[in-house]
């Protein structure tokens, strides 16, 4: 795996440097793809920051990540192991009843504003599944 890190816009990824466009507040590598999550309070947005993005590692866009409700942005990214964990400490809860079986897709996972957890396609920026937190 390429280490990847980030400094307001610029993003290092091995051999590769580029500008991610806005200010950057996390980052995460999966696989080949370099997934974004902006700040959204630098972004112009009406309804839906469009602030989680997914890029291949010398930086072209492949996607943006759609959202599971309107007026929201997304905050972070969670560990997939997190999860996993707590589906192991109690199979037959809601967490397990909305994940297992989802969790080794090619996704990442990220929480956003309106206060669920999303699992996104690395392929397209779709959303699988979500969990309401709130």
């Amino acid at each position: 795996m390429i280490t990847v890190t980030f400094k307001g816009r610029t993003v290092e990824c091995g051999p590769h440097t580029w500008d991610a466009g806005y200010p950057i507040l996390e980052a995460t590598q999966i696989d080949e793809c370099i997934c974004l999550i902006l700040d959204f309070s630098s972004l112009r947005w009406w309804k839906q920051a469009q602030n989680l993005r997914g890029f291949t590692l010398d930086g072209q866009l492949l996607w943006i990540a759609e959202h599971p409700a309107p007026l929201s942005c997304y905050t972070g990214f969670l560990d997939k192991e997190r999860l996993r964990v707590e589906i192991a400490a109690n199979p037959t809860g809601s967490v397990a009843e909305c994940f297992s079986g989802f969790l080794d897709t090619r996704s990442v996972l990220a929480y956003n504003f309106a206060g669920y957890q999303c699992l996104i396609d690395l392929a397209s920026g779709k959303v699988i599944r979500t969990f309401f937190t709130k």
